[in-house]
């Protein structure tokens, strides 16, 4: 009885023990766990399963083959535009291959073409070919502003081409760029006069360009110069009487540009350039020479332009905005110091709503291939004035994109000195045919809105802007002066390689300054008062497009313009083309 105690009493021992020391190891593990305060288990920031994960932008290849393009004022499509009411070819869209080629022909024998080449194409080195073929040889005047009195109306006919080579390499300090370019264009006028119509005009363009832009690398500092030399000439004179030729500038343009990084979101720099115009025209008292032998008067005139823009940049999350002036020093015309803003902001407001304000002007030469790149027909004798913009200031909102739709609201206002606007007299014989520019001074606003919308393989776009026109007062929505312009497009993808595109244009309530009969004959007048609009229509362009890739070098496109067959004037008594159909072949290789 004894021993069954003794053994009692040992095991309630040993158990007693057995708990205290299983306390103890318990004890000491958790104080291991709860020591190590700096660790943080992922399990317990739940939060962070409600948020989003950041999606990381793929990087945009970046290709060395690159086309340096026909830097004109205007932004036109990729073929003949001949249905705008104004401009033409300028521009293409380049592959990231080693070269392009695309042909078309239309119904009234248009015929577009371009093509491109990278004759070196290294990381280091390129060196590209392109060329550029636009051309008309049917195009029938629809005019409503030919005098009824004309028995034969002439046909539109032109022939532009356009070679360019390009070279650049780039050095451990920067990159060096060259170019050289030759532009031909013969044409008639075919705006009138039959027999003036049948006589061709040809322009003959020279371009020469040097660059370069340094490579910063280590250092915040960022710059860029060129070197610009460009010659164009016409022919011949407006009357083609006697021998004499038209206008011919020599321009000289040197540009420099840099900035300066000083921050995170701060940079500061300025905007350099030195423009040097020589124009030379021959004598108007020799326009009654019969004798093909004489040699008309040649007179010559020179205009220099010094500008300066200084600015300041700052950029973040929400706010992107420039701050600057532009001073501009003009010698040999009129005015010397000339000031105007340089200002560009685009704040968000909130998540798909921004505000944008762009206030920009200043001072600039009228050179002929820049009014050659809106209308071939200009009048080869005239002189040309050179503009100045106090300011030209649009400001609005940006909303969007919210399920495939975005919208921008804005409205505008903008003073423009010694514009040179085209204008129509039926006293002068030369505005039957061509186009005469006499500067005006026109202030104005503009209002409109842009729509956007992307389902799916279906987008479409809609815009309209509105502008009163008076002939010293209304926003320049072209040379035109058309009151309300709207384009609406849609487009869709049915299935893969093929794109079907709609659209249409409206330029509404079109003008062209003409003599005012009270005051005609006083040449003192100001022109506001010298002269008044006269309407020349409306715009109604509705164009179909398609295009279908077989291959990923092989393409087939067609085009149809203004298949409503509606009649409007390009330029005064220069109509546009009735329905075209054009088709043709893109390869790219």
């Amino acid at each position: 009885m004894n021993y069954s105690i003794k053994y009692i009493i040992l095991s309630l021992i040993a158990v007693f023990a057995s708990a205290n020391a299983s306390a103890q190891q318990q004890d000491e593990l958790t104080k291991e766990i709860t020591v190590e305060t700096d660790y943080r288990p992922a399990e317990r920031k739940v939060s962070k399963l409600n948020k989003l994960p950041v999606v990381a932008k793929s990087d945009v290849p970046k290709y060395s083959l690159k086309y340096s393009e026909w830097a004109e004022p205007v932004d036109v499509p990729a073929l003949a535009p001949l249905m705008l009411p104004y401009g033409y070819l300028t521009s293409h869209n380049f592959s990231n291959q080693r070269g392009y080629f695309d042909f078309g022909i239309s119904s009234l024998i248009d015929i577009a073409g371009n093509a491109g080449l990278a004759i070196v194409d290294k990381s280091e080195t390129s060196l590209n070919l392109w060329v550029r073929h636009n051309s008309s040889w049917n195009g029938r005047n629809k005019s409503l502003n030919l005098p009824p009195t004309l028995n034969v109306v002439p046909k539109q006919k032109f022939n532009d081409n356009i070679i360019c080579l390009n070279l650049s390499h780039k050095f451990y300090q920067g990159t060096l760029s060259a170019s050289l370019r030759y532009h031909y264009d013969h044409f008639n006028y075919y705006g009138g006069i039959s027999n003036i119509a049948d006589t061709m005009q040809t322009i003959n363009e020279f371009r020469i360009a040097l660059g370069w832009t340094n490579s910063p690398r280590n250092s915040a500092l960022k710059y860029s110069a060129s070197l610009v030399f460009n010659h164009f000439d016409f022919a011949k004179a407006m009357n083609h009487v006697d021998n004499s030729k038209g206008l011919a500038d020599n321009r000289l343009s040197l540009l420099f540009n840099a900035s300066n990084d000083c921050g995170n979101a701060t940079s500061f720099g300025a905007n350099a350039k030195i423009d040097y115009l020589s124009r030379k025209f021959h004598s108007a008292n020799n326009l009654l020479l019969t004798n093909d032998d004489a040699q008309p008067a040649v007179h010559s005139e020179s205009t220099a332009l010094v500008s300066l823009s200084p600015f300041l940049h700052y950029k973040n999350d929400k706010i992107n905005a420039k701050a600057g002036i532009n001073v501009d020093i003009s010698f040999n015309d009129g005015t010397a110091l000339r000031f105007s803003p340089d200002i560009r902001l685009n704040c968000s407001l909130t998540d798909g709503l921004n505000f944008f304000l762009d206030a920009r002007g200043g001072k600039r030469l009228t050179a002929l291939c820049d009014m050659f790149a809106t209308n071939r027909y200009i009048n080869p004798s005239a002189p040309l004035s050179n503009s100045y913009t106090p300011i030209d200031a649009e400001a609005g909102f940006k909303i969007g994109m919210f399920a495939g739709f975005h919208a921008k609201l804005f409205a505008g206002y903008g003073v423009f000195k010694d514009m040179p606007l085209p204008t129509a007299d039926y006293t002068d014989l030369t505005a039957n045919f061509a186009t005469t520019y006499l500067p005006f001074d026109v202030k104005g606003w503009k209002a409109g809105v842009e729509l956007g919308y992307k389902f799916h393989y279906a987008e479409a776009e809609f815009a309209v802007t509105y502008a009163p026109q008076e002939v010293d007062k209304g926003y320049l929505l072209g040379p035109d002066r058309a009151k309300c312009v709207a384009t609406a497009s849609v487009t869709v993808n049915p299935i893969a390689g093929l794109k079907v595109t709609a659209g249409y244009e409206l330029r509404a309530k079109r003008s062209v300054a003409m003599p005012a009969v009270a005051v005609s004959d006083n040449s003192l007048a100001p022109i506001s008062e010298s002269y008044q609009l006269c309407d020349i229509g409306n715009v109604c362009n509705l164009s179909l497009s398609a295009s279908y890739q077989i291959s990923k070098m092989l393409g087939i496109f067609i085009s149809a313009d203004n298949l409503l067959d509606r009649r409007w004037d390009n330029f005064y008594m220069m109509g546009a083309q009735p329905l075209s159909l054009l088709a043709g072949v893109s390869l790219i290789f």
